[in-house]
């Protein structure tokens, strides 16, 4: 028998090349943090990310989430109150930090920024009541506003989008009806719609979620959900109302829950103060995914009324206006 030569190698290190479809398509399932990380692997890599087409396929099959604060109180040496904040993303298998502003303990003012808006991956900011700024979480850049004399920013909720349309259960086109109004994006018309009949439309909003139009309609220690059936987009499939699902919850519903589509499995996130759940429309089963600790006093959790979804997306004008960001601002 021959014998082995002394210098023969145990094992083979064997190179393995990967289709760049592949690679994409990996690339495409993991968070925004991750990806990012990714770029360094290779030019080849780097040359995938940074395409417009996969940064924009990318951003569309993040989930949506929906932004809550976590408040909690702390006793400076001075003995005067502050308040730690922290802001979260919250969607119906997860919860994730995006970013927390620190109470200041050593007597000085602790530069709080009120959240304004949430859209394609970006946050609306403004600070200290006069300056107006835009973040991009997933990349950290920031700009800011020219200086308009803007008065209010308040009620800036997205509209529901489907089928090419905007969806609005109260706006200014429906005149002194109480109807719900649509706007086709191609036409560029609006339309009046039947809302649902629901008993407490005030507290009302829209949603989509596994491919139909929504809405909720808080109860006392529930959320009840219609759904509109054969619903097509224009008015000759203009559908019908129907109350599909009750969402239960342990906490009397006092203001407008948070809903959101949790993607494509059919969840949908309700947030309220002592806590936000996730509801499975296919399933019907309600889970808690966030939630207050009751050892951490003085600790509240404050529902933002946004929604998010990270985006990679370039913007020029993070060049054009760019900003250095807030001392007192710190992504996580």
């Amino acid at each position: 028998m021959e014998k082995p030569k002394k210098n023969m190698c145990l094992s083979t290190c064997v190179e393995v090349h990967l289709d760049e479809g592949l690679v994409a398509e990996i690339l495409l399932r993991l968070p925004a943090k991750s990806v990012l990380r990714f770029r360094a692997v290779s030019k080849e890599w780097l040359r995938i990310i940074d395409g417009q087409q996969f940064l924009a396929v990318h951003a569309r099959r993040c989930p949506l989430e929906v932004l809550l604060y976590t408040r909690t109180k702390v006793v400076r040496p001075d003995g005067r109150q502050a308040f730690d904040v922290e802001l979260d993303a919250v969607a119906a298998s997860a919860r994730r930090p995006v970013a927390r502003f620190p109470a200041s303990l050593d007597g000085g003012y602790n530069q709080y920024c009120s959240l304004l808006a949430s859209c394609d991956g970006l946050l609306l900011l403004r600070h200290n009541r006069q300056q107006y700024l835009i973040c991009n979480p997933a990349t950290r850049q920031w700009s800011d506003l020219p200086r308009l004399m803007i008065r209010s920013f308040k009620n800036l909720r997205l509209p529901a989008v489907l089928h090419g349309h905007l969806h609005w259960l109260e706006h200014m086109e429906a005149g002194l009806t109480d109807q719900m109004v649509a706007f086709d994006t191609a036409a560029e018309t609006f339309r009046r719609m039947r809302p649902p009949p629901m008993t407490c439309k005030e507290r009302s909003q829209l949603l989509v979620a596994d491919g139909s139009l929504m809405a909720s309609e808080p109860g006392h220690l529930f959320v009840d959900l219609w759904v509109l059936e054969g619903y097509g987009g224009g008015a000759a499939t203009e559908g019908t109302w129907e109350r599909r699902h009750r969402v239960e919850v342990s906490w009397p519903v006092m203001e407008r829950p948070l809903l959101v589509a949790g993607g494509d499995g059919g969840d949908v996130v309700l947030g309220h103060n002592p806590g936000v759940v996730a509801y499975n429309l296919r399933s019907r089963t309600v889970r808690q995914v966030a939630g207050v600790d009751a050892s951490r006093g003085g600790t509240r959790l404050l529902p933002s009324h946004h929604v998010f979804r990270e985006s990679l997306v370039r913007h020029d004008f993070f060049q054009a206006r760019l900003h250095p960001s807030l001392p007192s601002f710190f992504f996580s």
